[in-house]
């Protein structure tokens, strides 16, 4: 704790002499500087080559360092001499480098100015753009961009409220163009992104490719460690705490404590508990917990006029209903169908309101439906078209007793489950590609 407020204080002393070039007042949180490591995180293989940019005294390196793996380069840029010495400092005596720091390079230079002999598959970035000149702006994304692997990652930090306060208090035709330019950006080629209360100030990270992904692309990522919240092992579902903290606050403005019970049951249903997926090109997962209601064979045109093989599990009310992709794979498309609310384990609910994320495989495309029954009336589907999922990554939730639907080519598969049985997502395996 002691060091962290030591380093805290060098920091703001630095800013008070270049505050220009810092851009803000506190160091990046060690929670940011996971979410921005995140990206990193998720890419298989070794011999990854990573940019950071603006390493500053080297917040965000410390969450980078124990990322490496064998034959991976870290490239550091920053072009304050004062920050990169304290940055050597950190590389050479903290423990967290120790086994990787030949693996580490410093650039003391402006961005424009390192040199890419490869292209690198990671860029994390936390130029403050928002008070950037425009012009330089656009050279640094248009570096990006030249420099950035077809199939790699950008990763900058913005800070919620930053372009409202200069937009008050510095305006100017310039930081409207920056603004305009940055939003447009995100626009086309953010995929993800997440916000982080734990950092002064609270900061939006956003995750971008700045070239369209292949499907192949989706087999060289783990699955994302996110969208979770609780306390210790419990862990449920970020749509939980509308419904928590709305029962909560009910339960002290009527100043009845008994109500505050009902938030355990809530939180219980939209859990998530953590599970080690193994990852297996050849086979296709459970996208959900629950029960095998049907397997069978049939034509659907939305999808295709070849013939497609149907397995249906219903979700009981007791069972986890984060969804999880069965496959690793590109989102192509995404279809939603009106209709009834008819119970879930019924017939009849082939014609419920449904939403169907259609994935492209390098063995075929995936089609997942998710469903709604008698009480469930929310589907909440977290992969946009382009997106990439690793296989058994959460894509989204239905709420309180519904059913998925997986389509896969009725030639190119061999079911590996039978009726009634009783399946996890992510983990069951039930089909497998021929």
């Amino acid at each position: 704790m002691q060091k962290q407020i030591n380093d805290t204080i060098q920091f703001i002393q630095l800013f008070t002499r270049h505050y220009q070039e810092i851009g803000t007042l506190f160091p990046t949180s060690s929670y940011a500087g996971r979410a921005m490591a995140d990206e990193l995180a998720r890419r298989r293989g070794q011999n990854r080559r990573i940019l950071e940019v603006g390493s500053g005294t080297g917040a965000m390196t410390v969450e980078i360092a124990p990322q490496l793996r064998a034959g991976d380069e870290l490239h550091l840029c920053e072009i304050n001499s004062e920050l990169v010495e304290v940055l050597r400092q950190r590389i050479e005596t903290e423990p967290v480098f120790a086994g990787v720091r030949d693996q580490i390079f410093i650039h003391e230079m402006s961005v424009l100015d390192v040199k890419a002999d490869r292209p690198f598959d990671v860029i994390i970035s936390s130029l403050p753009f928002n008070v950037l000149p425009f012009e330089l702006t656009q050279e640094i994304i248009a570096y990006y961009r030249r420099v950035l692997a077809p199939d790699g990652t950008f990763t900058y930090i913005e800070y919620i409220g930053g372009r409202t306060l200069k937009s008050i208090f510095t305006p100017s035709a310039e930081a409207d163009e920056v603004q305009r330019f940055m939003g447009a950006l995100q626009t086309e080629h953010s995929f993800r992104r997440e916000v982080v209360f734990m950092n002064l100030p609270p900061a939006w990270i956003h995750h971008l490719r700045l070239s369209a992904p292949e499907a192949t692309d989706a087999h060289k990522r783990h699955v994302a460690p996110r969208e979770q919240i609780g306390w210790g092992a419990f862990r449920f579902d970020r749509d939980a705490l509308f419904f928590v903290l709305g029962i909560l606050g009910l339960s002290s403005l009527l100043r009845r404590r008994w109500l505050a019970l009902l938030a355990v049951p809530v939180a219980l249903f939209f859990r998530d508990p953590k599970r080690e997926i193994v990852a297996d090109d050849t086979a296709v997962l459970a996208g959900a917990d629950g029960k095998v209601m049907a397997i069978e064979k049939m034509h659907d045109s939305r999808f295709g006029e070849g013939e497609w093989c149907r397995i249906v599990v219903f979700l009981s009310i007791f069972d986890v209903h984060v969804n999880r992709a069965p496959v690793a794979g590109k989102v192509v498309d995404r279809l939603s169908q009106g209709g009834g609310f008819a119970v879930a384990s019924s017939a009849e609910a082939d014609h419920n309101v449904a939403e169907f994320t259609v994935i492209e495989t390098v063995h075929g495309r995936c089609v997942v439906a998710q469903r709604v029954g008698a009480v469930a009336r929310r589907l909440v589907n977290r992969a946009p078209v382009d997106s990439l999922l690793a296989q058994g990554e959460k894509f989204g939730l239905m709420r309180f007793g519904s059913r998925m639907d997986i389509y896969l080519p009725a030639d190119g598969v061999e079911p590996l489950v039978t009726v009634g049985q009783t399946v996890q997502g992510g983990i069951t395996p039930i089909a497998r590609w021929k």
